[in-house]
């Protein structure tokens, strides 16, 4: 589950993520108005192009972490400082990713008998279409409440 790159151009999905197997995600902002994220990859006109689907990726709420923190230090076991805050907010495509990799899980997780070609057509099913163009969000954001039960 690839997000494709990091230029808003039309045809910016590049490497990995135009293989047909991939799910490509592109990422869009829901802070105000819908709209396509500053940096995600759009697709080409085509019919069957890429992006598949694409999910919220801007001011996501996650677990802070401390990124300098090293478990050992010359056999010795070291403990993390407390960091001020518990939670941080990030934006970026590899978010929106994330998320549509966690619900691949899932969906996999209460049916271990679907191949990856089965998970892939229920996302595409349970997509619903955002007022944006199609070439920025392929099928539409996947709605988990569809598919999951």
């Amino acid at each position: 589950v690839p997000s494709g790159s990091n230029k808003n151009l039309e045809g910016s999905i590049t490497g990995i993520a135009l293989c047909n197997d991939c799910i490509t995600v592109s990422g869009y902002d829901s802070t105000s108005k819908i709209k396509p994220y500053t940096y995600s990859s759009v697709g080409t006109l085509k019919k069957d192009s890429k992006p598949n689907l694409c999910a919220a990726c801007v001011d996501i709420v996650s677990l802070n972490s401390n990124t300098s923190y090293i478990s050992e230090r010359d056999g010795i076991k070291l403990y993390p400082s407390k960091l001020d805050s518990s939670y941080k907010t990030f934006s970026g495509t590899s978010l929106a990713a994330a998320y549509v990799s966690g619900v691949c899980a899932l969906i996999y997780e209460s049916n271990p008998d679907l191949t990856p070609k089965d998970i892939s057509s229920l996302l595409k099913v349970s997509c619903e279409l955002l007022d944006i163009p199609k070439n920025y969000q392929g099928d539409g954001k996947i709605n988990i409440n569809s598919i999951i039960k």
